[in-house]
């Protein structure tokens, strides 16, 4: 039977007299950041750029980010399309898909959360927030799409009966059209970040869902041959699996199955950059996992320990058709910038076999960003070549993990910078401004070790700095490498140095002032807001490496010192002294 719901025309919200809420919460605090924050930002559009200068923390991150929204791009939504988000916390996804123009159920157990997303919503009149429960939200409509974004996880906690996960998923069968499709996103139980220390997503305990001990009081995520089963249980015949890296909750790049097999992709580089996150906030690793990935590809792996799932399942593989909106293999999404350079690259395969990269604007018809200096034009290449070979910093990311050389694997980039030379003035080099992204990201080196310069997006209209060039190349670098041992103690302006003396090339101090005001004003244009990050606090920051064993064990004593056990050993005499003998034990081991 149709449930009744009334429309609350304040908060904006569909509910019935009858209908149960949940206690699900991000806390009070932040909530009430949330709905605050909405109710008096004057742009809550998916690229509000008022919201996303509102970021302060995970939460607020999750629900603002505009990184979000890239889960749904690849699927054909259309206006005419009914769809059904169940579980739709704070409305950002709800907010998406209302701009496409489709019709949108939305449906949430937490009033407040509701409210929030229907503060998010407030100028979409194709989107209805109902505050239901799952199980018991009833419109006696069918849909083109449901969608189960983070929530099935949550089936144990929320759904009484004797199968919790197979009754959300018959739940969401049941609102399909026969030809409709399930979007579902989950973490994955053996995620690979799960393996290296980060804590479980849900429980932020280390090791939870690794060690299965998962129960029908607490949250659950499955390995892929068992969330398929779980589907197929369901009722849901024919599922196909992407990959969101680092996951489903921040996806930058999206793998489709295929990408995983194809012998001229080489998927290991395309997610060397890609630092998986723990949302507990523990910053140690165990391992560095750009190294990783190509281990597990020649073992046929990646599916197996991607961090997350993204699943579309339908009753019939007849219903899977043109469910992407390119033939990629792979898509990546730089949406954390000012809207108008927002872009997706995707990587395809063309007529003749051979891959190509395709690279579009996101939102076209964004108002564009002031040029700053008048000098930088943003120029993505529509069409280029895909080259096949070794990405210059998984070559720099191998070197600084077994200790190599690293002034001998950046000499070809060096080289082919210098190559480049414009000029020379008071012993500086300049090069074309079109090589501002020539750095170790952008690079692929060939069998013969010639360098391939890929991704030329940015362009300034005057010679700029070689040493602009090599040292953002260098700090990005760093950012996603392994620190070596014999680096670990220096600053980042005497690694620098020393490095490019290795390879003849001098810098004096006006260069860094110089590099700096540039680097700096270029990252706060194309982000639309400014950056905390500088080249001018990093000058003379000592260069460590935070995810090593070292370090970890200087951190926990800190935190003993803060507990004043170490301060004040006569109030606690035995555990004061079992901490120092494990120290020096810890210490002594190395």
């Amino acid at each position: 039977m149709k449930k009744k719901y009334t429309f609350n025309v304040d908060n904006r919200i569909w509910r019935s007299l009858h209908s149960s809420t949940i206690q699900y919460s991000d806390g009070s605090e932040t909530e009430d950041y949330l709905f605050n924050l909405l109710k008096s930002a004057k742009d809550v559009s998916s690229i509000s750029s008022e919201l996303n200068n509102a970021i302060q923390d995970w939460p607020s991150e999750y629900h603002l980010s505009r990184v979000r929204h890239n889960l749904l791009r690849p699927f054909n939504i259309k206006k005419n399309h009914k769809i059904l988000e169940l579980g739709c916390g704070c409305g950002a996804m709800t907010r998406y898909l209302g701009e496409i123009g489709a019709s949108v159920i939305a449906v949430e157990g937490s009033h407040k959360r509701s409210m929030i997303a229907a503060e998010r919503c407030r100028d979409l009149p194709n989107v209805n927030i109902y505050c239901d429960n799952i199980k018991e939200f009833n419109l006696g409509e069918k849909f083109d799409y449901v969608t189960l974004i983070g929530v099935l996880e949550y089936a144990p906690v929320y759904i009484q009966s004797d199968d919790p996960v197979k009754t959300c998923l018959e739940i969401a069968l049941s609102f399909l059209k026969e030809d409709g499709i399930l979007i579902l996103a989950i973490e994955n139980q053996l995620g690979l970040k799960y393996f290296n220390g980060c804590a479980e997503d849900h429980t932020c305990i280390p090791y939870f869902g690794i060690n299965n001990c998962y129960n029908k009081f607490t949250p659950v995520t499955f390995a892929r041959s068992d969330l398929n089963q779980k589907l197929n249980d369901a009722g849901f015949c024919n599922s196909t699996f992407f990959y969101p890296f680092p996951d489903y909750k921040v996806p930058r790049i999206l793998l489709a199955h295929e990408a995983l097999t194809h012998p001229s992709f080489n998927v290991p580089d395309f997610l060397c950059t890609m630092a998986s996150r723990d949302y507990s906030g523990n910053p140690y690793r165990a391992f560095h996992e750009g190294r990783v990935w190509p281990l597990l590809a020649r073992n046929s792996l990646i599916e197996d320990l991607a961090n997350s799932f993204l699943v579309i399942s339908s009753r019939n593989i007849e219903n899977h058709k043109h469910i992407k909106k390119t033939p990629w293999l792979a898509a990546s999404y730089t949406t954390d910038r000012h809207p108008s350079y927002a872009t997706e690259t995707c990587i395809v395969e063309s007529p003749n076999k051979a891959l190509e990269v395709i690279k579009s604007l996101i939102y076209p018809e964004a108002t564009k960003a002031s040029n700053f200096t008048g000098n930088i034009i943003h120029q993505p290449q529509a069409k280029s070549p895909y080259f096949y070979g070794k990405l210059l910093l998984a070559e720099l990311q191998d070197s600084m993990a077994t200790h190599g050389d690293i002034s001998i694997v950046l000499k070809p980039w060096f080289e082919f910078l210098k190559a480049q030379s414009v000029n020379r003035k008071n012993s500086a080099t300049a090069i074309p401004g079109k090589f501002l992204d020539c750095i170790p990201r952008n690079l692929v080196l060939d069998e013969y070790g010639k360098c391939n310069f890929f991704d030329e997006e940015w362009i300034f209209d005057r010679p700029i700095p070689m040493l602009w060039v090599i040292i953002r190349g260098i700090v990005s670098s760093l950012e996603s490498s392994i620190k070596q041992n014999n680096i670990i103690g220096m600053t980042l302006r005497n690694f620098v140095t020393r490095l490019l003396a290795d390879c003849e090339i001098k810098i004096e101090k006006e260069d860094w002032l110089l590099i700096e005001k540039m680097e700096t004003d270029l990252q706060n244009h194309v982000r639309g807001y400014p950056i905390p990050f500088s080249y001018q606090k990093h000058h003379d920051q000592i260069i460590t490496n935070e995810t090593s064993f070292l370090c970890r064990i200087n951190h926990l004593e800190n935190e003993v010192k803060g507990l004043k056990l170490m301060s004040e050993p006569r109030k606690f005499p035995i555990l004061f002294r079992i901490v120092k003998k494990l120290m020096r034990r810890i210490r002594g081991s190395r």
